[in-house]
Formats: C-alpha cells, sequence, structure tokens
C-alpha cells in the first residue's frame, strides 16, 4: 500500500526513507513510510529489519530525530549501543562525524531519476527502487 502523508516539521509530503549503512555507505536495511511518520517512531522498524539479516550489527549511530525513549529501547531490545550525533552549534553548517555517510548515501540513491522522485505506487516497489539504485554505484571505486 502506498503511504503519502504529509510531515509538518519538515513541510514535505509522500514518503520518508529510513535507512541502515554500514561504514562503507552500502544499504543494509530499508524502510519507506508515509511522511506524516516520526523518525523516532520509524526507527524500530528498520532496526527490526536490520536484525532480520545482519545480527552482528554491535553499534548503530544517529541523527538527533532518534532520540528519546527509543535509545534504551532499542539497547534493551537488541543488546547493542545506540548513540545519537548532536550537533553542537545551531545554524551553523558543519559536517558532522558519521551522519555524513548517510547522507552521501542518500544523494548516491537520488542520482537515479526514479528514486529521486516518487512515482511508485506501492511501498514495496520503493524499497527495491533504493536497494537497485544503491547497487549501481560502489563506494569501493572511491578508496
Amino acid at each position: 500500500m502506498k503511504a503519502g502523508a504529509f510531515d509538518a516539521r519538515k513541510r514535505i509530503k509522500g514518503i520518508k526513507r529510513h535507512i541502515i549503512v554500514d561504514t562503507l555507505g552500502m544499504v543494509l536495511a530499508v524502510v519507506i513510510q508515509g511522511a506524516s511518520v516520526q523518525d523516532k517512531d520509524g526507527a524500530m522498524e528498520v532496526i527490526t529489519k536490520l536484525f532480520e539479516t545482519w545480527n552482528g550489527v554491535i553499534k548503530i549511530f544517529a541523527d538527533n530525530g532518534y532520540r528519546g525513549a527509543l535509545i534504551e529501547k532499542v539497547k534493551n531490545m537488541f543488546k547493542i549501543v545506540f548513540e545519537v550525533i548532536k550537533r553542537s552549534e545551531l545554524h551553523i553548517f558543519k559536517v558532522l562525524p558519521k551522519r555524513w555517510i548517510v547522507e552521501r548515501t542518500f544523494a548516491w540513491i537520488d542520482t537515479n531519476r526514479r528514486a529521486a522522485k516518487n512515482y511508485e505506487r506501492f511501498n514495496s516497489t520503493s524499497v527495491a527502487i533504493v536497494h537497485l539504485s544503491s547497487i549501481s554505484y560502489s563506494p569501493y571505486e572511491l578508496c
């Protein structure tokens, strides 16, 4: 089913992509949800999806949108370290450690036109397009 909604904070409508990547930027887990779903609510679904396949993960870095009770819930449920990377200065652009890896992966995925614009009718198709887009680049060529 297509999940389209409006996120009042970011002023966008449509979908949100929740992804988990490794240190090279390779996609490990993807969940597509409506834009009205808060980041911390969508996090449990993508982390659960991650541990269906990748149960050897020992640490997850996240941005400030994934704070609160989620941190303890993830620590207790999956027995991993869940670290939130916080900004030290407001309204000043600064590259945050570990955060840029996910942003770079989103940029790589959005180079595919079909992934940049949400043309898909079903969320499962959007997930497949994200996976197809992520294999069309190779971060190993950048090293």
